[in-house]
């Protein structure tokens, strides 16, 4: 290996370092190829750098990242790629390959009965993140009319009426449409006075009712709470058409 000192920066360095010259007597230019090209020095010094501070160049997004945002194996061999360009080409296999897709699944699912804690605690985790990077729009969402909905029948879902059964859940948006379509705004449809809509279950949930979109009918709280679980009326004008067609997949575009 050669040796040259550098006129420029009389820093002593490799011979391939200096560019190739005929006219001179050593064949190679007197100032190293640095020197001439300051740009590509500086690179250089940028880049060792950062290699001596254990950044590590991922090849897939060309960025200098830090040795933790890598996967590795349980040998200790690092993956090739980081961990964000990693998981995004895994999620557009996860969306356009069925098979691994399926893989993911299954395998989720023997990882939660193994680990029914962990998968408790993940669950709540991701939740909590969730909540911390959509905070305005989870505001809006519990603050909302569908939002509150949801949550009335969420605690309904899980009563259960007097044959121990618990009520299916049912899709929020089609009770609102009932809600709409029975109590135009917010008209009661048993004293037709203009009041605080409520979901009344038409056979209470105490007496072997279940909560589908056929046994909801809406009243104000007045009427409600005097309804109470005594008697089983109805108060529908058309006797529950419109939420037989719902329940059945209808939309409100399709309906007769």
């Amino acid at each position: 290996m050669k040796l040259k000192i550098c006129t420029k920066c009389n820093v002593e360095r490799d011979i391939k370092d200096f560019h190739k010259d005929i006219t001179k007597k050593d064949g190679y230019y007197p100032s190293c190829k640095y020197c001439r090209s300051p740009l590509e020095y500086q690179e250089k010094k940028h880049i060792d750098s950062l290699i001596k501070n254990g950044f590590i160049l991922c090849p897939k997004c060309n960025q200098w990242v830090t040795k933790d945002d890598f996967y590795y194996r349980k040998t200790g061999k690092r993956l090739w790629w980081c961990k964000k360009c990693l998981c995004a080409a895994r999620k557009i296999r996860y969306h356009t390959d069925p098979d691994y897709r399926q893989y993911n699944i299954n395998k989720a699912i023997e990882w939660n009965k193994k680990n029914p804690e962990k998968s408790k605690a993940s669950i709540a985790n991701w939740k909590h993140r969730w909540y911390l990077r959509n905070k305005p729009r989870a505001i809006d969402k519990g603050n909302s009319k569908l939002g509150k909905l949801r949550q009335h029948l969420w605690q309904d879902s899980n009563k259960k009426n007097s044959s121990g059964i618990k009520s299916p859940n049912t899709n929020g948006r089609n009770v609102l449409k009932i809600l709409n379509y029975y109590a135009p705004n917010n008209i009661c449809p048993k004293c037709h006075k203009v009041g605080k809509i409520t979901i009344d279950h038409i056979i209470p949930l105490s007496l072997g009712g279940d909560n589908s979109l056929s046994n909801i009918q809406p009243l104000c709280l007045e009427c409600n709470c005097g309804k109470c679980n005594r008697d089983k009326i109805d108060y529908r004008f058309d006797g529950g058409e419109f939420a037989m067609l719902l329940e059945n997949g209808y939309s409100v575009d399709t309906l007769p």
